[in-house]
């Protein structure tokens, strides 16, 4: 392969530019690179991508292919919503949470009987 080398995931390195040259999918995203490719197959946990999922609806991410709709960003669309939000939905504004100071009450009557 000249000046390439394969690592674990079966990705190809150029050893002498340190870039990491992908793999075309064969099995759902036909043509696209993905992390997940080797050359004949997918070693993502179940042999291919997940479709995405009801709370994906209207996120930026979404690629529509011939067997459904699919996220560019993750191949397992619920694990992302299993806990909270996805991380990297586009549809959903980030709330900003103000920290609320807390105050110790102590130290707050003693600025008090200081007078600062």
């Amino acid at each position: 392969m000249g000046g390439h080398r394969i690592d674990k995931n079966n990705s190809r390195k150029n050893k002498s530019k340190g870039i990491l040259v992908m793999f075309k999918c064969v099995v759902i995203k036909k043509g696209k690179e993905c992390p997940f490719a080797k050359k004949d197959e997918c070693f993502f946990a179940g042999g291919h991508c997940n479709q995405i999922v009801q709370q994906c609806a209207g996120c930026s991410k979404i690629e529509v292919w011939p067997e459904g709709k699919y996220c560019s960003s993750c191949p397992t669309p619920e694990s992302k919503w299993a806990r909270s939000n996805c991380n990297m939905a586009s549809h959903i504004e980030k709330e900003e949470t103000k920290a609320v100071k807390h105050v110790d009450p102590l130290k707050a009557s003693k600025r008090k009987m200081k007078g600062q």
